[in-house]
């Protein structure tokens, strides 16, 4: 089993002030930004993986009484068209 390779995040300044990150060790926001001020590229960290829920037994059932509902459903319909 091969992991999916890991998304390369935008770094942390470009994701505060919600810009286009070019992804380099120095992107070209971090350079310009250094000009003016003490900054430092630093590459986000990644959030942490959710765990996936698992379906409930009502969700399970629902596809059923669904389908047991349109079969309802046709049975009046045929029955009354019949009874025409």
């Amino acid at each position: 089993d091969k992991k999916p390779a890991q998304r390369v995040l935008a770094c942390a300044l470009c994701q505060q002030r919600k810009t286009k990150c070019d992804r380099r060790s120095l992107c070209l926001f971090c350079i310009k930004a250094m000009r003016k001020a003490k900054v430092q590229c630093v590459p986000s960290t990644p959030a942490p993986k959710r765990k996936r829920r698992k379906p409930t037994q009502e969700l399970i059932e629902r596809p059923a009484r669904c389908e047991e509902l349109l079969s309802r459903c046709s049975w009046v319909q045929n029955a009354a068209f019949h009874d025409t």
